[in-house]
């Protein structure tokens, strides 16, 4: 079977592979998913990743953005996903960031976990609050 490349060369499988690496900058990440997206096969799974990958790199705001890449797309958001940037605001300590995410999910209609609670709660805690 062979596999589809993207523009950069790379197969579909070996561009979720990349999101999955950890030594990835936030740049590299971010180009990865841009290349899954014009490929329309960019999901709910892999924002996850690319969103955990980031908070690896402690880059917030890139997972912020991917979040609202979400909202622009067809995927729908899920409570993983705002779950997923809770943490990265928690390794910031940007504990208002997490407290406003959980209302935005709670007033998209997605259920509110106890694990979107405890992430809340974490990043409360790490951010001295």
């Amino acid at each position: 079977r062979r596999l589809k490349r993207t523009e950069s060369g790379l197969s579909e499988q070996d561009l979720v592979l990349r999101l999955r690496k950890a030594n990835q900058d936030a740049r590299d990440l971010q180009e990865t998913l841009l290349a899954l997206r014009k490929r329309d096969r960019a999901g709910g799974r892999e924002y996850n990743l690319i969103i955990s990958a980031l908070g690896r790199k402690s880059a917030s705001a890139a997972a912020m953005a991917a979040l609202r890449s979400v909202h622009k797309s067809k995927i729908e958001s899920s409570t993983v996903l705002y779950t997923s940037v809770i943490d990265v605001c928690r390794q910031g300590s940007l504990w208002e960031q997490s407290v406003s995410l959980l209302e935005e999910l709670q007033s998209r209609g997605l259920h509110t976990d106890v694990v979107a609670c405890n992430a809340v709660l974490n990043a409360a805690c790490t951010g001295s609050q």
